[in-house]
């Protein structure tokens, strides 16, 4: 939270550097990789710090006993959990439900978040585990997911087109894989790069085998699955389109925004309305189905029970039965099918965010899909400079807006970020004074009565923060 963060932000500050206003393209990048104790923040207090080391152990250690890994992530707090993109859920909750919560719910809710990540990470690898044992001993598989139509998917796989399953982060979409493959289908799954590492690592584990190259089927419970990594093969289109021609599952995940030129590329992008924002995302789910006439199975998964809690060890939550969406026969051409498939998939997601926004994996990554170009540039005009310093003057005060701000760490300190406009306010050291001043009481019109070589620097950080309508009146 802004207010109780930002004197720690300046002290972060390594050097000293000229004010810089910049955009979410250049600036704000949220980087999801492999974590290592080298990417924990050395100003985390010593406790946070000896937790969040422990954390990362737990993510590589799927043997881990449950009980310790549970009390590790519970004992975490926002500053442990910075290394796992703690900022990143802020400020797109923030994004999403300012009007609605405040800065303190939204900070409760965005770790809330992170922590049913990470444990729902930990938790999906641990479990295959026993499904390997299970399988090597011969003994029935269960199923993670209740609410499965099993008729209807070889219905629609009698068809000979296969079947494309779209998921999103969200929830327990991670089961998907397992209970597909314990029901014995062969699945071929599309992944970003970090995302097919980390599976074919759990391969590796649980086979005792070397890598599992590029398309190389692993078998997994009766069933076996292809990891086809979607932003280094050029030909995944292909590879998949060729899995449906077999008559296989194809799994993937609308809101990934993986391709060949990566989650930055402007290819195969369709423009959408999501949660209140326009944003451009990848299309090729809808453009396969379209191409191939393979039915697309909206698959939307609630987690309802986890490891520690009460009840059948076999639930893990629900996957809630949707109508597959058939292509027609409009020639490929032909953008209608695409747009449509995509908004409703999106509008189904953004109703389970709303919802439970404590199960939404992929917030963290939300302000990528942002379409920047279609907002208006003259949005935050209301907090024009000229009338802040009327108000000022007037003898009311202004402060920093923490219902619109964010705070993101950068290499050399931190940034203040508008979550509606994703503009940028990179943190200098000589504006220790005012920023601390404007995230508590707010500045008083006494400013602008002091010597202009003395308030200059000043002067020019609050027109900078009002211009980009960083700032509101307070009494």
């Amino acid at each position: 939270m802004l207010t109780t963060n930002l004197e720690s932000v300046h002290l972060t500050a390594t050097r000293e550097e000229s004010l810089l206003v910049s955009s979410y393209d250049t600036t704000l990048e949220a980087k999801i990789k492999g974590l290592s104790v080298e990417s924990i923040p050395r100003d985390l207090p010593s406790d946070q710090a000896a937790l969040a080391r422990d954390m990362i152990r737990f993510l590589d250690d799927i043997s881990a006993d449950p009980m310790e890994v549970r009390s590790c992530l519970d004992s975490l707090d926002h500053q442990g959990l910075r290394p796992f993109n703690y900022h990143y859920y802020y400020l797109n909750l923030l994004s999403v439900f300012s009007q609605q919560k405040s800065p303190e719910e939204i900070r409760e809710l965005a770790v809330a978040c992170v922590k049913f990540r990470l444990w729902r990470q930990w938790e999906s690898h641990a479990d295959g585990i026993e499904l390997h044992k299970k399988t090597e001993a011969g003994e029935e598989l269960p199923i993670r997911l209740k609410g499965w139509n099993r008729k209807k998917l070889d219905s629609l796989l009698a068809g000979g087109h296969g079947a494309i399953l779209a998921t999103c982060h969200y929830g327990s979409s991670c089961y998907l894989l397992d209970d597909l493959t314990n029901f014995g289908y062969d699945v071929v799954i599309g992944l970003d790069s970090n995302s097919a590492f980390g599976l074919r690592k759990r391969f590796e584990l649980l086979l005792n085998r070397d890598a599992f190259a590029d398309q190389a089927a692993a078998p997994l419970g009766h069933g076996s699955v292809r990891v086809i990594d979607v932003e280094n093969n050029p030909f995944s289109a292909v590879v998949l389109a060729q899995a449906l021609r077999k008559n296989h599952v194809v799994l993937l995940y609308f809101d990934g925004n993986s391709g060949f030129d990566g989650a930055r590329g402007r290819t195969n992008k369709s423009p959408l309305e999501c949660l209140g924002y326009p944003v451009h995302v990848k299309s090729g789910v809808a453009q396969l189905a379209l191409s191939t006439k393979a039915p697309l199975i909206p698959a939307f998964c609630v987690k309802t029970n986890s490891r520690l809690d009460a009840g059948k060890p076999s639930e893990r939550g629900i996957i809630c039965d949707s109508q597959p969406i058939l292509p027609t026969d409009a020639a490929s051409a032909d953008d209608s099918f695409v747009q449509d498939t995509l908004q409703s998939l999106f509008n189904r997601m953004g109703s389970l965010v709303r919802a439970q926004p404590e199960q939404w994996e992929g917030a963290c990554l939300f302000h990528r899909w942002r379409d920047l170009k279609s907002q208006d540039s003259n949005a935050t005009e209301k907090n024009a400079f000229v009338t802040q310093l009327e108000s000022v003057a007037g003898g009311s005060r202004v402060r920093i807006n923490n219902r619109m701000i964010a705070t993101i760490p950068s290499s050399d300190g931190f940034m203040l970020v508008n979550v509606k406009t994703l503009q940028v306010f990179k943190v200098n050291r000589k504006h220790n004074s005012i920023l601390s001043t404007l995230a508590g009481e707010g500045v008083e019109s006494g400013i602008l009565h002091r010597a202009q070589d003395g308030s200059a620097e000043e002067i020019v950080c609050l027109k900078a923060l009002s211009d980009l309508g960083f700032l509101e009146r307070c009494n």
